[in-house]
């Protein structure tokens, strides 16, 4: 062989090893294919930040987490008030809407899509400040290592609202105590847990609630929570906890409504309800500034309702 050709054979095996050492994909001791596809599926959409995730395969996570749905899961100090409404507008079989807003502390998220074996395709988002992660490391997560990723894997446990391919709907807002008496046959679950479990497994109101009789539920490192569930056949209830007991509230017109009020306090004396926010159910003062925005179909007739009728849950 000459000098030459033995400089080329040479040069391809540095050449080769370069390669492999810039372009093999990163891999971490312990996570499974499915979770590095996961983690590696993360995609940055703007710069709030809001990210979006495609969850590969069952629930698994990079760490030893006790089975309770996230409750292990804390951000800090609580504001003294919080601003949130949702609204389901059933009116329209065909047309079903279901929004809210989300007045909390900076909240950035996570867009999350899972296909759980045994269980329903969903999507939710995620406040993902709950995974431990600071600001400057969450606004880097696109460009972060894959092993600086790896606390993504505990999102499924920690979603704050969401919908399943059954077209189930789920969201929640944070309301006083219900001062609940635990019982020891119910397993117990984070309060945003039980909205996984939900999405995971129920196809209609009917089930969500059998769900959520289920298990004790416990805060998952936040204040505790109602839901507002709502499902595609033009159902919807309002489950609360108040007083040791769990109230499950159907809608009684082609809507409903829940803000940061408890809803089965309202039979109590005005000075006794239970209000952890200065928003009524239904904010009957802005009427002139948003009834150019109200249209035909079950949003405008919810609107309308509520704007021009004045009715509402709390007056």
């Amino acid at each position: 062989m000459t000098v030459r050709v033995r400089a080329l054979y040479a040069l391809l095996i540095v050449m080769a090893l370069a390669l492999v050492g810039c372009g093999a994909p990163e891999r971490i001791t312990g996570l499974s294919e499915a979770q590095i596809a996961t983690i590696e599926s993360l995609v940055k959409v703007d710069d709030h930040p809001l990210y979006t995730m495609r969850y590969e395969g069952g629930y698994t996570s990079a760490r030893a987490l006790p089975d309770d749905g996230g409750s292990h899961l804390a951000r800090g100090p609580l504001g003294p008030a919080w601003g949130c409404s949702l609204f389901a507008a059933l009116g329209d079989p065909n047309g079903v809407v279901y929004g809210r807003n989300f007045d909390w502390q900076f909240s950035p998220a996570l867009l999350l899509f899972t296909d759980p074996p045994g269980g329903l395709a969903s999507v939710s988002m995620v406040d993902i400040a709950y995974l431990s992660l600071d600001d400057e490391a969450i606004g880097k997560l696109h460009t972060a290592s894959l092993a600086e990723r790896t606390p993504l894997l505990d999102a499924p446990t920690i979603p704050f609202d969401g919908m399943n391919e059954r077209g189930l709907v789920v969201g929640m807002a944070a309301v006083p105590p219900g001062n609940m008496t635990p019982v020891p046959q119910r397993p117990d679950i984070g309060s945003l847990g039980i909205i996984r479990a939900m999405l995971d497994h129920a196809a209609d109101v009917d089930e969500a609630v059998a769900i959520l009789k289920r298990y004790d539920i416990v805060p998952s490192g936040g204040p505790p929570l109602h839901y507002l569930v709502a499902d595609a056949t033009g159902r919807a209830v309002l489950v609360e906890y108040h007083r040791g007991e769990i109230h499950v509230l159907p809608n009684e017109r082609p809507w409903h409504v829940a803000t940061n009020f408890l809803v089965a306090s309202t039979a109590e004396p005005a000075g006794q309800r239970q209000l952890v926010c200065r928003i009524p159910i239904l904010p009957h003062h802005n009427a002139d500034a948003v009834r150019w925005r109200i249209d035909h179909g079950p949003l405008g007739a919810f609107l309308r309702d509520s704007l021009e009728q004045g009715q509402g849950l709390v007056r």
